[in-house]
């Protein structure tokens, strides 16, 4: 009897013991489920913290940049306004361009106008680009807007919207306009009002030469000289500059100062990092700069990206 009573207790005992393991195994694995949980929620509470924080440097440099537009004059110093400004925990770093020194791509919606589509032309053999790339961005920009097959047939099939655009990113991947071509001409496109005029002062010496194509070198080279001492005074002044070759431009084309820029910036805060395109109109005071749009994101390899 007594060697039976010993076997219960011994089995009882096995059993208590195994339950007790079962116990603390779950209680462990529960403990471990929290703690991850935690860290998550930790993580994410962090990340939160370092964008909104990294938000408040971009809107600082956005807000610096518009105060030095404001206070820049007619012609403001886009060179003064980029710099790195060192911050409590991070940096920010930004420049402005002006977009009105760019080819507007708005202006190809208009059909009839051919200084337009002739000037894209040459400035895109410039570049080493077809013309049928032009072609492909007249056709997204205009009323119509661009073939729907080819976009109907992709894997994500899209619906092609016609007219003016928003910002220059709308044309990637439309049909006809290769990555490539795409990539070549971005530097100097931008996407405006279609009655914007080009910025005689800020525009580059491929754009003015594709504007302008009797243009000779000695008076280019001439022009670039005497605005880099000090602005012009009017469009009707780069135009006697520029002799026969302006004969028969629209002076309401062009213009000597500039109400569209860009500001590009970009914030980082450890490892984290943001970058922000912020389109700005200057009007003239009291009224002075305003955002037209912004577009924040988490940076790739090849920040800057523009709209």
């Amino acid at each position: 009897m007594s060697t039976r009573r010993s076997r219960r207790r011994g089995n009882d005992r096995g059993v208590v013991l195994l339950n007790a393991l079962v116990l603390v195994t779950a209680l462990a694995g529960a403990a471990a489920a929290l703690l991850l949980r935690a860290e998550t929620q930790r993580s994410t509470q962090l990340a939160v913290r370092e964008a909104s924080q990294l938000g408040a440097y971009l809107d600082a440099w956005e807000a610096l940049a518009m105060t030095a537009l404001d206070g820049g004059g007619d012609v403001p110093d886009l060179d003064a306004i980029a710099t790195s400004v060192p911050l409590d925990r991070g940096t920010v770093t930004g420049s402005v361009v002006d977009l009105q020194g760019r080819f507007n791509v708005n202006w190809l919606a208009d059909p009839a106008d051919t200084w337009a589509r002739e000037t894209a032309e040459r400035l895109a053999a410039r570049r080493g680009v077809p013309s049928a790339a032009i072609d492909a961005i007249a056709e997204a920009v205009s009323p119509a807007g661009p073939d729907a097959g080819p976009l109907a047939r992709r894997a994500v099939p899209e619906r092609p919207v016609g007219g003016p655009v928003l910002m220059l990113a709308q044309l990637r991947g439309v049909p006809g306009l290769s990555d490539r071509a795409f990539d070549a001409l971005a530097p100097v496109l931008t996407a405006l009002p279609g009655d914007t005029p080009l910025n005689l002062d800020t525009a580059a010496p491929d754009l003015l030469r594709a504007a302008v194509p009797g243009l000779a070198e000695g008076t280019l080279a001439g022009l670039m000289t005497a605005r880099s001492q000090a602005p012009f005074a009017s469009v009707e002044e780069v135009l006697q500059r520029m002799g026969a070759a302006a004969a028969e431009l629209d002076e309401t084309r062009f213009a000597v100062r500039g109400a569209w820029f860009q500001a590009e910036a970009r914030a980082t805060l450890g490892d984290a990092a943001r970058s922000r395109v912020t389109v700005i109109r200057r009007a003239p005071l009291p009224d002075g700069a305003s955002v037209a749009y912004r577009l924040t994101t988490a940076p790739g390899p090849d920040w800057p990206g523009r709209p």
